[in-house]
């Protein structure tokens, strides 16, 4: 008995056709699982750094905070007794010139004290915010420096913030120490769910995101909380620094 060969294909083709449709539908569900998890995983994943940096920023304002009302109380204490001691008649004058040489260290020591408890954590950024604390900043810049805010309105999450001041403080520091920069232009701005922060100096440029320990700060930080850093940086014509954080 002959057997119809191209019939028998044709009755074949809807089973075969329903069979790779069930294969591919399968094959489909398997990459959205697969997706989902990779997504997942992502969200974790940068949750867990952001998490990081709010409890090292956490870290930092205990440090500052016992440092400011700890140590640095007890010598200006020490520098008004010894104050006491200098401007009493009644004391020897050998005694009145130990005194002021005390006086004279005590007060060194409390200003280097307060410059080392703004760099762990600015009084005016847990105070007073961002913008405050960038005007600051900005004001003890050694160098011609043009400044542009746009705070935007909305109150930021305190991780954001300081995540932001320490970027661009770095890029500062980066530009006058690194780049031989005479001149700055600082634009930070909150727009539509994000922090910009935009810093242009005049400097030798070659610099490149991760190319050194600051840098590779910088970029952590952003990273952290799902950001970008760009740096753009040709020998002989300066550094742009572009960073955005989400405030969401």
């Amino acid at each position: 008995m002959a057997i119809d060969v191209e019939l028998l294909r044709v009755r074949q083709r809807p089973a075969r056709v329903a069979w790779l449709r069930r294969g591919r539908n399968a094959i489909e569900l398997e990459n959205e699982r697969l997706t989902a998890d990779l997504r997942a995983s992502r969200e974790e994943l940068r949750a867990s750094r952001v998490r990081i940096v709010e409890a090292a920023d956490e870290e930092r304002r205990r440090i500052a905070r016992d440092l400011h009302d700890g140590l640095q109380a007890r010598l200006v204490l020490l520098a008004i007794q010894a104050n006491g001691v200098r401007i009493d008649a009644a004391a020897p004058p050998h005694v009145r010139a130990q005194a002021f040489d005390v006086e004279s260290g005590l007060q060194t020591a409390i200003t280097e004290l307060r410059a080392l408890v703004q760099g762990v954590m600015p009084d005016a950024l847990t105070e007073r915010g961002l913008f405050a604390a960038v005007e600051d900043l900005v004001d003890r810049v050694p160098i011609p420096t043009e400044l542009h805010l746009s705070p935007g309105g909305v109150p930021l999450p305190a991780a954001v913030e300081s995540s932001g001041y320490f970027v661009l403080s770095e890029a500062i520091a980066n530009a006058i120490k690194h780049a031989h920069a005479s001149a700055l232009a600082v634009c930070l701005e909150h727009r539509y769910g994000w922090l910009v922060i935009g810093v242009h100096d005049d400097g030798i440029g070659g610099a490149r995101a991760g190319g050194g320990a600051g840098m590779r700060g910088m970029a952590d930080r952003v990273e952290a909380f799902g950001g970008r850093l760009t740096v753009e940086s040709a020998p002989g014509r300066g550094t742009r620094i572009r960073a955005q954080l989400p405030c969401a």
